[in-house]
């Protein structure tokens, strides 16, 4: 499975708890996932924000280590269509245009 994310974790989930409850529910299942243009400014509690980058990258991280995936950090276009290559297997993207323009749009 590949996971695109942005870091921030919006849905109240944690993680970490999800990737060992993967893990027990699907052994053999890898999760590899690609952190997209991750700036931190993930949401904690209370709807306040934790703008630490770190964190964003380790609670993503964690889903991909706990399930023998990759974390692959893709911060522009190419970066992503590389990473999306690289953990298909496959040249499954020849080019970004097939992305909406306001992906990369900062």
């Amino acid at each position: 499975m590949v996971l695109v994310t942005d870091g921030k974790e919006t849905c109240g989930g944690n993680p970490c708890a999800l990737a060992d409850r993967l893990a027990l529910m699907r052994p053999g299942l890898t999760v590899h996932v690609i952190g997209f243009r991750v700036t931190g400014g993930r949401l904690s509690r209370g709807d306040e924000v934790d703008r630490d980058y770190g964190r964003a990258v380790a609670d993503a991280r964690c889903l991909a280590d706990r399930t023998g995936g990759r974390y692959i950090d893709a911060q522009d276009a190419e970066a992503l269509i590389a990473a999306l290559r690289e953990t298909l297997g496959c040249l499954a993207i020849g080019d970004a245009t097939w992305l909406p323009e306001h992906i990369f749009a900062r």
